[in-house]
């Protein structure tokens, strides 16, 4: 009884906003809203940059004092959290795209080669490996002892975390480039075969699929039993996570293609696309409530803190909006893309740009 109500709560927590402290995935949490109940100033200071020596396009995550990124000619750095010291660097077989997941002492990421890692958080000592066949770009993601990720190769892997046995696959119809959402004892994955399925974590059997008739690089974020995604032809979408039905999708438009993964807050989502564009919807509804325009495409998933949001541009901004209205508050000129999503915790912004170039921000 007492294990059933622990996995309750660990449940329940992994479906809130991050609490702040920590951000140990992709988006902050298993079901990637990409949102966190703690707010930080509109208008951000640089605290420390430290060269990773690699071009950066995938988050950080941010655990027990620790900082972990990818770079694309295969560095993962795990740097000190107070001061950007560089703890270690473990050499992959080839470029990270993917933000790393860290979950208790261990570090997991997928590398371009399709292999996939886990890695002692303190040390940088590889524990094990599983050669995929073909690249990993999907981030990875933790539930009750397992470890889930997608690979080039068609597949989700399910991983038993401590010791790398595969528990199950699942193969769609096309390469599994999103990060799986986490929710309702479900990953939900939005894949190039143009299907958004809902895969049984115990099993790996899928409970029901969406096929939506466009491609998507986008993962998929969860709230109050409702995923939210966009595609590479702009259309934007919200689908129950129960039986699969659209309860709402919105045409392209001018929006562009989106590659960035939505996030989602209370009654409001907010994307990113490659059409110079940054806005927000009614979760309810999908309509839109405000549009900012960018210089450039926006790559990287915005992240809301709040009543803020903050998101990167490929122009080499990082950009601070109001959530309500999307007028510009504060701006930071990288100097080079930002393709990478930030990562926000214990009152401190941490994000990575092309030139190699990564940054804490602070009050």
């Amino acid at each position: 009884m007492l294990n059933k109500m622990l996995c309750v709560i660990a449940l329940l927590i992994s479906l809130s906003p991050a609490s702040g402290q920590d951000w140990p995935s992709f988006r902050g949490n298993p079901a990637l809203t990409g949102a966190i109940s703690t707010q930080l100033p509109g208008r951000l200071r640089p605290i420390w940059m430290r060269e990773v020596g690699g071009a950066i396009e995938g988050g950080a995550a941010v655990v027990s004092g620790r900082v972990i990124v990818g770079t694309m000619n295969g560095r993962l750095v795990a740097i000190r959290q107070t001061d950007g010291k560089q703890l270690w660097v473990f050499l992959t077989k080839s470029g990270i795209n993917a933000t790393p997941l860290a979950i208790g002492k261990v570090v997991y990421a997928g590398d371009q080669s399709g292999m996939f890692y886990a890695v002692n958080s303190a040390t940088g000592k590889l524990i094990w490996k599983h050669q995929t066949h073909d690249k990993i770009v999907s981030s990875a993601e933790y539930y009750d002892g397992m470890v889930l990720v997608g690979s080039y190769d068609h597949e989700l892997y399910c991983f038993t975390a401590s010791t790398g046995k595969v528990k199950w696959t699942f193969k769609a119809d096309a390469q599994v480039n999103c990060s799986p959402c986490i929710a309702e004892g479900k990953a939900i994955i939005s894949g190039c075969d143009g299907k958004v399925r809902m895969i049984d974590i115990k099993t790996g059997r899928q409970r029901s699929s969406t096929l939506l008739t466009t491609n998507f690089a986008a993962s998929c974020a969860y709230s109050q039993g409702k995923a939210y995604t966009g595609s590479l032809d702009g259309s934007i979408m919200c689908i129950r996570v129960s039986d699969g039905k659209i309860l709402w999708k919105r045409p392209a438009g001018d929006s562009g293609g989106i590659a960035a993964s939505p996030a989602v807050y209370g009654k409001r989502v907010v994307y990113g696309s490659q059409n110079n564009r940054i806005f927000a919807v009614n979760a309810a509804n999908g309509h839109v409530l405000w549009t900012y325009r960018t210089r450039d495409e926006v790559n990287s998933s915005p992240v809301i803190t709040g009543n803020l949001i903050y998101v990167g541009c490929d122009s080499g901004s990082l950009l601070s909006l109001s959530l309500t209205s999307g007028q510009l508050i504060w701006q930071f000129p990288a100097g080079a893309p930002i393709k990478a999503s930030p990562a926000i915790a214990a009152g401190r912004l941490y994000i990575g740009s092309g030139d190699g170039a990564f940054y804490c921000f602070g009050k």
